[in-house]
């Protein structure tokens, strides 16, 4: 029985990415500030806009609930292109209301995403470990696209700690696009490649759900509670990232074809020992200023390899190896 707006096809999806990447390549000679910490980061968020959440959408375990989930989960595929291109095309305007306004239709197509989950939350209780990580996908993806429209407001906001600015409010829109939506999917396609692997392997598994699903929102409160909290969320990413890296390589991996798929999702763990600690060893710089840790080396070395070694290259393993999969059946 059809269920609602007819879905895009996963192809259109992953051809939505290529275009996504090719534009991507041309925005980075026209967005301005290349040279400059911002510039950089603006150029990471249409990344994220244009091909990292085409990706991620195109892998999200779908499971509509009622006819009204599957049509929000269908105009979220339709509507992201547009909203994805209106987005990127704000960086090329000053921080403003008219960049804002051209960012906002991105945050209200998540904030549909945002919905559809909310619709099925009543059977959280039901689901296994894999199903959990893609409904935090569905929160932490539109928490992030609040952020991009708040970037390009160029808004300062208040907190406990004091004002919040550049380069956080940038730094979180592109944490909650790689680590909100990339992650948990990655996290959800090894669970089910896991399937009902028992014992140490299954708890080892959930104990990594829960620390992805705890960790970037507790690090969010971070920012405008306590340093503490950072250190906490930090240290579950580090918990489950680790894990879930070990996981894949060993377990996972042998397991999936083609060739390159391989590749790129071993690339991806690999990616996820390096850099997850040392986001953990950043945080605690407010507490151990000796560390000498500062933003611009952290994005070089922890936010690059985090975003393209370990999200991006494991985006494109599963997108790799589910087509792969879908050939053969």
């Amino acid at each position: 029985m059809e269920l609602g707006l007819r879905p895009p096809s996963i192809r259109w999806l992953r051809g939505h990415a290529v275009a996504g990447a090719i534009l991507w390549l041309a925005s980075w000679f026209l967005l301005p500030g290349r040279n400059e910490l911002n510039g950089f980061l603006a150029r990471v968020v249409v990344f994220a806009l244009l091909v990292v959440t085409p990706l991620g959408l195109a892998l999200l375990d779908w499971t509509p609930r009622s006819r009204f989930s599957a049509t929000l989960a269908a105009a979220v595929r339709w509507l992201q292109p547009l909203a994805g291109l209106l987005a990127a095309a704000s960086f090329l305007l000053p921080a403003g209301v008219p960049a804002a306004l051209l960012a906002a239709p991105w945050a209200a197509v998540a904030g549909l995403l945002a919905l559809a989950g909310l619709l099925g939350i009543r059977q959280l209780r039901a689901v296994k470990a894999p199903q959990m990580a893609s409904w935090a996908a569905h929160f932490f993806f539109p928490f992030g696209a609040a952020w991009v429209v708040l970037t390009r407001a160029g808004l300062d906001l208040p907190s406990l700690r004091g004002t919040i600015g550049e380069p956080i409010v940038v730094l979180t829109a592109v944490h909650f696009h790689f680590m909100g939506l990339g992650l948990p999917v990655l996290t959800s396609r090894i669970g089910g490649v896991l399937g009902n692997s028992g014992g140490f392997v299954r708890r080892l598994y959930a104990l990594c759900v829960a620390g992805i699903v705890v960790g970037p929102p507790t690090v969010a409160v971070g920012f405008t509670v306590h340093g503490a909290f950072q250190v906490a969320g930090a240290a579950a990413l580090v918990v489950g990232v680790t894990g879930l890296s070990f996981l894949s390589l060993f377990l996972v991996v042998p397991k999936v074809r083609p060739a390159h798929a391989k590749a790129l999702l071993a690339l991806s763990a690999l990616a996820g020992l390096w850099a997850t600690p040392l986001g953990f060893a950043y945080t605690l710089v407010q507490f151990v200023p000796e560390i000498g840790i500062e933003i611009p080396w952290m994005v070089r070395f922890h936010g690059v390899v985090q975003a393209f070694g370990l999200v991006l290259c494991g985006l494109l393993g599963w997108t790799f190896a589910s087509a792969s999969a879908a050939a053969r059946s």
